[in-house]
């Protein structure tokens, strides 16, 4: 199998009208013998630089460029992977398509990471998937341009097990050498040839250009560095990198090998990773017991129904049963929400996972049951923030223990806290002190809790509205501290959280988040390290 890229000049100007340089690529394109060739990204629209023009250009021509991409491919009996500026349903977006050799298209993949220029004054919508399409018996895969730096999203498509990738591009302020070696290695991590097509950025230029051809053993087969034209190799695609599992081992796939060795729970999980989300994240909503106004607290439902309305975190509460499990659950008894009776500290979890924890709430929840934290971790775990409220230690610090054992086993240190009274925060200093305190202990008095959290280096307090005065959240931030804050004996209404947020409050944990989450976002926002 042959395949190819096309490597146009790049315009020398940000000229509106890029005509010259599609017809570069067309012209290209009529000469082709392969059987597939990859364009650089925004094909349609190569060197404009106005986002109003670009769109205006990307509307107007409305699926001409695609039709004619697909009547050169019905032409020349070639696949074309192209990348255009397109206008969906959605909005806009940055989206590489899949035509066959009869012109139909075969696969479509929205960019998943988009550069601030796409983001903010294109004001692309992002992609949500990786993407494989199936072409003549083979799995075709893509990257665009910005995705190629993100190596989880490499992992998540080599799990789609491409035969070939191909990788439209900018890149015009990378260097040669690394853009080498990035297409090399992703080669070699997904164990797929990646076909890069980007634009020559002239002779004797050290960023940009490079468009090439990787196999999946690392090897470059073909680099036009900063020439122009068409480029191809001859390929076999189904062809896999082989190598021992150790010296003197049999030779198997080395992806078959690094599947069967993986242990996820050590890595980053994948999802939002809210371990990296920026400081000017503030004020936010912490959906207490998830949203517990609605649905069955600290249950699994009530904290996917928070998540998916957009709070910045949830709060649930722990409690050890009997044999060590961390079950999540705000009384030491189970009597008031389920439908069983006894204290959780008395209870086995077999016993507590009979129980139903949702029929309390209405017939429309019967047989919801409890929840553990590692059931919380395990799947919402790299979503969201967790403020893990601990009650009680247990035996020689168990729950504090456990608590940390379990995030550490999935990447998920920076994404909790832990919050209580002095022996939790104690607790915490010996047996988790990587991970971040809160303080709940002398709740009756602002300046008390915060003297206390300075005392257990917190990161966070946690005040009771109406025990806290702006004197308070001052002296908390003057000390990096940040402020949460429970609505205590006040409503909890949209109206009291942009009160407290206008004091200063820089999380309000509400049962209601549907309902103070669009006067919390109506807000401000302002930076705070958290």
């Amino acid at each position: 199998m042959r395949i190819g890229f096309i490597q146009p000049a790049y315009p020398a100007t940000a000229s509106p009208d890029p005509t010259t340089t599609i017809e570069s690529l067309f012209h290209e394109l009529a000469r082709s013998a392969c059987d597939l060739i990859v364009l650089p990204e925004y094909a349609n629209v190569p060197g404009m630089s106005d986002p109003a023009e670009m769109l205006q250009r990307a509307e107007a021509e409305a699926g001409a460029f695609l039709s004619r991409v697909a009547a050169t491919a019905r032409r020349c009996h070639c696949a074309i992977a192209v990348n255009a500026l397109s206008i969906l349903d959605a909005g806009p977006a940055n989206v590489t398509w899949l035509i066959d050799e009869q012109g139909n298209t075969i696969g479509r993949y929205v960019k998943a990471h988009l550069t601030p220029f796409e983001r903010d004054a294109l004001k692309l919508v992002p992609g949500q998937e990786a993407t494989v399409a199936q072409w003549k018996g083979l799995r075709v895969g893509f990257l665009t341009c910005f995705d190629v730096y993100f190596t989880e999203f490499a992992e998540r498509l080599a799990a789609l097990k491409p035969d070939i990738v191909a990788l439209p591009s900018y890149q015009r302020a990378e260097s040669g050498d690394v853009l080498l070696r990035q297409a090399a290695g992703r080669a070699l991590d997904i164990e797929a040839y990646i076909v890069r097509a980007s634009y020559s950025m002239g002779s004797g230029a050290a960023c940009g250009g490079h468009s090439l051809i990787a196999a999946p053993d690392g090897s470059i087969l073909v680099n036009a560095g900063q020439e122009t034209g068409l480029f191809a190799a001859d390929i076999t695609p189904q062809q896999k990198r082989l190598r021992p599992q150790a010296f003197g081992m049999p030779a198997l796939p080395s992806r078959q090998i690094v599947e069967a060795h993986r242990r996820p729970w050590l890595y980053r999980p994948a999802g939002f990773g809210v371990g990296t989300k920026t400081a000017a994240a503030y004020p936010r909503v912490v959906a207490h017991r998830g949203l517990s106004g609605a649905c069955p607290e600290n249950t699994l439902p009530a904290f996917a129904a928070a998540i998916a309305l957009g709070a910045d975190e949830i709060e649930l509460d722990l409690w050890a049963s009997s044999d060590g499990e961390l079950v999540v659950c705000h009384d030491p008894q189970v009597d008031r929400t389920s439908n069983g009776h006894g204290l959780i500290r008395d209870l086995s979890w077999a016993e507590i996972q009979t129980l139903d924890a949702g029929s309390w709430r209405g017939p429309d929840w019967t047989g919801i049951p409890f929840c553990r934290l590692e059931d919380v971790l395990d799947q919402f775990g790299g979503k969201i923030v967790m403020n893990i409220h601990i009650k009680e230690t247990g035996d020689d610090g168990l729950v504090v223990r456990r608590t940390r054992e379990l995030a550490a086993q999935r990447g998920l240190l920076s994404d909790i806290y832990i919050a209580g009274d002095r022996d939790v925060l104690e607790c915490a200093i010996k047996y988790a002190p990587d991970v971040a305190r809160c303080c709940l202990a002398e709740a009756s008095v602002g300046a008390r809790m915060l003297d206390c959290a300075l005392e257990y280096g917190c990161a966070r307090v946690q005040f009771w509205n109406p025990n806290v005065t702006p004197a308070d959240i001052e002296r908390a931030h003057a000390n990096g501290i940040i402020c949460n804050l429970f609505f205590g004996n006040r409503p909890d209404t949209p109206e009291e959280a942009t009160r407290m947020c206008n004091l200063g409050i820089d999380a309000v944990l509400t049962n209601w988040a549907n309902k103070v989450l669009p006067a919390v976002r109506a807000l401000p926002t302002r930076p705070r390290e958290g």
